[in-house]
């Protein structure tokens, strides 16, 4: 049975637990405290970050790579388009989610000031993009670009007095009717940490910071 290295609040993590149990396969679960972060769990991994997987003698980090490592191997038809074209703006979308827009949501929870005109328009030319694979990939909300942004959204959403990012997905209608679908896919649902306390983590973790 695989093994499962997770923190319930992470979403990260949190797309791993998703993607296997929307696929039904057994996982073994260790929860890690970030905060301490014990010396067998280091021992396995070289970035010391959640989620990470071990299979028998095969381990894996990084959520991206696990959760298209788990589709293929469980031969999950659904991971991806059929078409190359819009696999690989799939594929692209998932990148530069977490490359851009991820960034520009931690750095905004700090700072309110950092999201300028200059760091909106980065961001909202990715949600462009976005918005154009996501109406490309017609009515069909399951895939692996949903579980990968599923996550981080349901959290935005939550957190939406703490940061405008939630705004700049909010002038595209359509992106964000799709975000909430894939938030409302049964297995993201199941597998969400409790609203309250994650909050209040994230924000003593990040808006207090800049109290402070």
């Amino acid at each position: 049975m695989q093994k499962i290295y997770s923190s319930e609040g992470c979403p990260f993590a949190h797309r791993t637990r998703a993607l296997l149990t929307h696929l039904g396969v057994p996982f073994e679960l260790h929860e890690i405290d970030l905060a301490t972060r014990d010396s067998e769990f280091l021992k396995l991994t070289p970035t010391g970050r959640v989620p990470l997987l071990v299979d028998g003698d095969f381990v894996l980090y990084e959520s991206q790579i696990i959760n298209t490592y788990v589709a293929e191997a469980y031969g999950w038809e659904r991971a991806f388009a059929a078409d190359p074209r819009l696999r690989a703006r799939q594929r692209l979308a998932m990148k530069q989610w977490d490359a851009t827009v991820l960034p520009a949501f931690y750095d905004s929870l700090r700072n309110p000031g950092s999201l300028d005109a200059a760091r909106r328009a980065a961001v909202s030319k990715e949600l462009d993009q976005l918005a154009a694979t996501v109406e490309q990939m017609g009515p069909e909300v399951e895939s692996l670009l949903a579980f990968h942004v599923a996550t981080h959204w349901a959290r935005m959403v939550w957190l939406r007095s703490n940061t405008r990012v939630v705004e700049l997905v909010e002038d595209r209608p359509a992106l964000r009717e799709w975000l909430d679908q894939a938030v409302q896919i049964p297995a993201v649902q199941e597998t969400l940490p409790e609203r309250e306390a994650t909050v209040r983590r994230y924000q003593e973790r990040y808006v207090g910071r800049l109290a402070a």
